[in-house]
C-alpha cells in the first residue's frame, strides 16, 4: 500500500466523524497542570494497562497525555478487546481510563479521558501548520534513562490533503517508534509517528497531531466498527440531541454500554424525560424491573416540566409498548404489576391525555394479545377507517399492517371467510404498484383466503402476481404444487400441467407430484397420456395404487373395460378401498 493510499483512507474515514468537545464531565482540569518542553516531555508520557472481560491483562504500552484535563492517546491495538483500562503517570499515579473519546484502527490510534492528576504534565497539539522539510522535530519514546534526551529526527516529505498534512521522517520504521509524538521546539505535537506499510520501508511516517481532533464520538458512532472494537464507554456527543441518537443507537448494540451512555447524559441533562424512559426501556431488558419502573415514574414528574422533551402521555405510550413487549415475549421474572391489562390500561391513560391514533393501535393490540378478538377487531378497523391516516401520518406498509391485524382478528373472533377478503382486500389497497417483494407476503396472505372462500380463480391471479413481483429464483416446488391445484379446480388444466411439472423439476424426489401430474392430465380427459405415464411410474413405484386406478379409468374410458378392471382390481389388491364402484362402472 503507498503513501497516497493510505492518506485516502485516512481522510475517507475522517468523513465519518464530527470534532465535537467532550462534555463527560469527567476529566477535571487540573490546577497545577504544565505545558512540556521537548527536555520534559517523556513526564507527559503514560504506561497503559489494558485488561478484558474477566480482568485478565490484555496489553501494555504507552500514551501520553494531550491535554491539562487529562485526556490521552495511545495505539489503537492496546485497547482493541479490552473491557477495561489504567494509565500510569510519571509520578506512579494509577488513573482509570473513563471513557473512549475515539479510534480509528488503520492509523492504530485512540484517544480516551482519564480523572486527571495533581502535577499533571501535559503535551499541546500543534499540527504540521508550518511544517515543511528544513524542520526537526523532537521524537519522543519511552525509556528507562532517568533524564531521556528526546531523538531529535528530520521532516523529509510532506503532503496537503484537505486541512492536513502526512510526513515522512528520517527515523527507523521500528516498532518502538510507532505512536510517539513528534514535538517542535516549543513542545507542541506536530504529528503522531505511524508505521510506513510501503514495501521494503526503512524510515517512518506521521499523522497531522490535528488528526487526534478529529478521533470523537458522533450520533452513529454505536455502529462504528473501530469504537465497538473496544468494551470501555465512549464518551457523549456535545450536542444533546446528538448524544440521545447515540444512547439509542448504542441500545441495539450493547445494552450495558447503552445504560452508562444513558447515566452519562442524565448527569448532563437531569430533566431530560426521554432519557429516563430510554434508560428504564433498557433496564426493563434487563430483568431490572424496580429501576426500570422508578425511570418511568421519574419521568412522568420531569415531563410537567417545561422544556423537558416529552409529554406524559408518551411516557405512558413507551411504558405501555415495554410492558406488551416483556409480556407478549415471555420474559421472565416480570413484576405482578406487569400484565397485558396494566399495558392496555396505560395506552387508554395516554389516549384521554393527548388523542392519537398510535394510542388507539396499542389499545388494539393489548387486546388481541388478550384474546379479545372481537374487541381488537373493533379497534383495528375503526383506526383503518381514519382518514387521517390516508395522508403523511403512517406509511403504505404500515396501514396495511394494520389492516392485517383487522383480518387476523375478524378470523379468530369466528367470522367468516368471505368478509376476510373483503379485508384482505384493503390490505391490498394501502400498497402501492408495482408491490414490492416485502409487500407481496400480502398477495400470498390474501390467495389463502380466497382459496378458502372458493374464488380460485383471483387467488391463481395473486400467485401469478406474486411470482412476477418476487421472481421464479425465489420459488419453491409448494409454491407451484399449491397453485397447480388452484389451476385444476379453475379446470386450467395446461395451466396446472406446466405447474406440476415445474415442481417435479424442482423437487425431483417427491413422489406426490407424478401422482398429482397423471390426476390432472386424467381430470383433463388426456386417458392416452395417463395410460404411458402410469406404465413409466409403475417401472419405478410398482406397489403404487394410484397409478394402477388411474389407467383403470383411462382404459375404461377409453372402452378397455377388460384391461381397465384388470388395472383397478391390482390397485384394490393394493389396498385402495375406493376400487368397488369403479369395478361395477366397466362391468
Amino acid at each position: 500500500m503507498n503513501r497516497n493510499v493510505i492518506l485516502c483512507l485516512l481522510f475517507g474515514w475522517l468523513s465519518c466523524f464530527t470534532f465535537v468537545p467532550n462534555t463527560t464531565g469527567f476529566a477535571a482540569a487540573s490546577a497545577t497542570a504544565k505545558p512540556v518542553t521537548p527536555k520534559d516531555a517523556h513526564k507527559a508520557l503514560l504506561t497503559v494497562f489494558t485488561y478484558d472481560a474477566d480482568g485478565k491483562l490484555l496489553a501494555t504500552g504507552t500514551g501520553f497525555f494531550i491535554n491539562d484535563k487529562g485526556d490521552g492517546a495511545a495505539a489503537f491495538h492496546l485497547f482493541k478487546g479490552a473491557s477495561r483500562a489504567e494509565v500510569v503517570d510519571w509520578k506512579g499515579n494509577r488513573l482509570p481510563v473513563l471513557r473512549i473519546l475515539g479510534a480509528v484502527e488503520n492509523y492504530d490510534l485512540v484517544t480516551f479521558t482519564t480523572p486527571g492528576a495533581k502535577k499533571l504534565f501535559s503535551m499541546t497539539i500543534a499540527g504540521c501548520v508550518s511544517v515543511d522539510t528544513t524542520t526537526t522535530l523532537s521524537l519522543i519514546r519511552p525509556t528507562t534513562e532517568k533524564k531521556p534526551l528526546p531523538q531529535s529526527v528530520r521532516v523529509t516529505t510532506v503532503e496537503d490533503f484537505d486541512e492536513y498534512k502526512y510526513l515522512s521522517i528520517n527515523a527507523a520504521n521500528d516498532s518502538a517508534n510507532f505512536a510517539c509524538p513528534l514535538l517542535n521546539a516549543e513542545g507542541g505535537v506536530v504529528a503522531i509517528t505511524q508505521q510506513n506499510v510501503t514495501p521494503e520501508a526503512t524510515t517512518l511516517n506521521a499523522i497531522d497531531a490535528r488528526f487526534l481532533q478529529k478521533m470523537t464520538v458522533n450520533s452513529t458512532a454505536a455502529f462504528n466498527a473501530d469504537l465497538q472494537a473496544i468494551r470501555i464507554p465512549k464518551a457523549l456527543p456535545a450536542d444533546a440531541e446528538d448524544a440521545l441518537t447515540f444512547v439509542y443507537m448504542m441500545s441495539y448494540k450493547d445494552s450495558l454500554q447503552a445504560i452508562t451512555a444513558c447515566n452519562d447524559f442524565l448527569q448532563a441533562y437531569p430533566d431530560h424525560t426521554e432519557a429516563y424512559v430510554c434508560r428504564g426501556s433498557l433496564l426493563a431488558r434487563k430483568q431490572q424491573y424496580a429501576a426500570a419502573e422508578a425511570d418511568f415514574t421519574t419521568a412522568m414528574e420531569k415531563a410537567k416540566l417545561p422544556g423537558s422533551g416529552w409529554r406524559s402521555d408518551e411516557v405512558r405510550g413507551a411504558l405501555s409498548k415495554l410492558i406488551y413487549q416483556q409480556v407478549t415475549g415471555a420474559a421472565p421474572g416480570l413484576p405482578e404489576s406487569w400484565t397485558l391489562q396494566r399495558a392496555y390500561d396505560e395506552a387508554v391513560a395516554a389516549e384521554s391525555e393527548h388523542s392519537s391514533p398510535h394510542y388507539r393501535l396499542q389499545q388494539a393490540n393489548c387486546l388481541f394479545a388478550m384474546k379479545e378478538y372481537a374487541r381488537a377487531y373493533q379497534g383495528f378497523h375503526a383506526l383503518g377507517q381514519d382518514p387521517t391516516l390516508q395522508g403523511e401520518e403512517w406509511s403504505a406498509r404500515t396501514r396495511s399492517e394494520l389492516w392485517f391485524s383487522a383480518v387476523r382478528a375478524w378470523e379468530l373472533s369466528g367470522g367468516d371467510s368471505l368478509q376476510a377478503v373483503v379485508l384482505m382486500d384493503s390490505v391490498m389497497a394501502q400498497l402501492e404498484k408495482p408491490y414490492s417483494a416485502e409487500d407481496a407476503r400480502f398477495l400470498l396472505e390474501r390467495a389463502a383466503r380466497l382459496q378458502r372462500a372458493g374464488e380460485y380463480r383471483r387467488a391463481i391471479a395473486d400467485y401469478n402476481e406474486y411470482e412476477r413481483v418476487v421472481g421464479v429464483r425465489q420459488l419453491n416446488d409448494r409454491f407451484y404444487f399449491v397453485r397447480e391445484q388452484l389451476e385444476l379446480e379453475s379446470k386450467m388444466y395446461q395451466q396446472a400441467l406446466d405447474d406440476i411439472q415445474t415442481a417435479m423439476a424442482l423437487n425431483p424426489a417427491n413422489p406426490e407430484y407424478p401422482v398429482e401430474q397423471v390426476y390432472i392430465m386424467l381430470r383433463a380427459g388426456l386417458y392416452e397420456d395417463v395410460i404411458n405415464a402410469c406404465n413409466q411410474y409403475l417401472k419405478t413405484a410398482p406397489d403404487n395404487p394410484d397409478y394402477y386406478k388411474f389407467r383403470g379409468i383411462a382404459e375404461g374410458e377409453l372402452g378397455q373395460k377388460t384391461k381397465a378392471r384388470q388395472s383397478l382390481q391390482k390397485a384394490k389388491e393394493l389396498g385402495d378401498p375406493t376400487i368397488d364402484a369403479l369395478l361395477q362402472r366397466y362391468q
